[in-house]
């Protein structure tokens, strides 16, 4: 929040990006309402409501002026006006809407615009370079879950270890159990949990994936989204999709460029010196919330039947909701198949570490540290997740999976 009150005398376009859910419109809201409290003339309008509701969309910035001139009284040549643009990916070439909005000078606004997809590099990075500031919106990492239940994370690591309690047990299974989003976690009991988690999967399946794709796609997306529940951390392999579920590689391709735009999955591409060899292979997948991977999977814990995989694609956000830009996460494989799960490349120190996902509280060192300290002697940093164990083994540090983001000051 406080970044985003910031921006209000630094930026005339803020975009926050961000799954469904995780408090977009709740940050709009909020700056309108400090904004309202200043006396700044304001204008809120939501788009997917337009698409919804059948109304036509303006074919272009001419036109939309018109129309707020006319329903709202709004001239904004005329007074600095602080424009709220809620799911904006439903304006036909969203892009360029802001784009020509932003370049008139004429225009004395400032916006502020949420979009849960199409928004991404791919995207603003054609369109919107040098325009304005981009903000990703997470679920809620565990220290912010810990937050939210009114403690703080620090109270459970002390320098001799970990603080074991019954809230911190407790509090970890929830979160493994239902994930971050926000609504999920102040709703009150498993069932309201669980209902919230259907009404979001119902949300992407029944408006987001029918926008964008025929309905016969969209079948077939769900039935690829819930293969890859089953799969996570495994390399999503185009041409084994496509067999099992008798598809074109295409319309593979768009199911998972549709999950990842709408920041659903991430994907996490090898480790290589040559950053323009990273991409030559298939990435690993993750899912941005925890609570959503058991929904489609049907499962909860302590009935998970993938522990460790649960963990390392907790790890997985935890980095992934601390990057800094120009930093870099990657996994390293070696041809025989052993790997390290998470390579981070910080841009700012130049530093790389090397981060092993491990269950359970064991400080056994993985071999193929050794032989990648041999291959990249550059790598600065070594970490082994563990349950709750925190100690220091030679120069490998061994952390618990929750607490690693912090622990490397990312």
């Amino acid at each position: 929040m406080d970044s985003l009150l910031w921006s209000l005398d630094s930026e005339r376009l803020v975009l926050l990006t961000g799954a469904r859910q995780v408090g977009k419109t709740t940050l709009l809201r909020q700056v309108e309402a400090y904004l309202i409290a200043r006396k700044e003339r304001t204008l809120f309008l939501n788009f997917e409501d337009f698409w919804s509701s059948g109304k036509s969309f303006f074919e272009s910035k001419e036109s939309f002026l018109r129309y707020i001139a006319r329903e709202y009284g709004v001239e904004l040549t005329q007074g600095k006006t602080f424009l709220f643009f809620d799911e904006v990916q439903y304006v036909p070439d969203a892009v360029s809407f802001l784009k020509s909005l932003y370049d008139d000078q004429n225009l004395d606004i400032v916006i502020f615009a949420t979009g849960s997809r199409f928004l991404g590099q791919k995207r603003l990075g054609s369109g919107l370079v040098g325009r304005g500031r981009t903000m990703r919106v997470f679920p809620f990492a565990f220290e912010e879950f810990i937050e939210a239940k009114g403690r703080g994370i620090d109270l459970f690591f002390q320098k001799e270890g970990i603080v074991e309690s019954s809230f911190l047990r407790d509090t970890l299974l929830e979160y493994r159990q239902f994930g971050g989003y926000p609504a999920v976690v102040f709703a009150n009991g498993r069932e309201a949990k669980i209902e919230t988690l259907s009404r979001i999967a119902s949300r992407i399946f029944e408006t987001d994936l029918l926008f964008v794709l025929k309905w016969e796609d969209s079948l077939h997306a769900r039935h690829i989204f819930s293969f890859l529940a089953e799969n996570i951390g495994n390399k999503a392999k185009i041409e084994n999709i496509a067999t099992r579920f008798h598809l074109s590689s295409r319309k593979v391709i768009r199911a998972l460029d549709f999950f990842v735009d709408s920041f659903l999955l991430h994907e996490i591409y090898p480790y290589f010196t040559d950053r323009t060899r990273e991409y030559s292979d298939r990435p690993k997948i993750y899912f941005h919330d925890i609570g959503l991977l058991n929904f489609i999977r049907g499962i909860f814990p302590g009935e998970n039947r993938a522990d460790g995989k649960i963990t390392e694609n907790i790890l997985a956000n935890e980095l992934v909701s601390v990057l800094r830009e120009g930093d870099s996460l990657s996994f390293y494989k070696k041809s025989n198949g052993s790997e390290i799960d998470f390579i981070v490349r910080q841009i700012r120190t130049g530093k790389v570490l090397a981060i092993e996902a491990k269950s359970g509280n064991k400080d056994t060192v993985p071999r193929i540290f050794h032989s990648f300290r041999e291959a990249y002697p550059e790598t600065n940093g070594w970490y082994v997740s563990t349950e709750s164990l925190f100690k220091e083994r030679a120069d490998i540090q061994f952390v618990p999976y929750w607490y690693m983001a912090k622990i490397l000051g990312l």
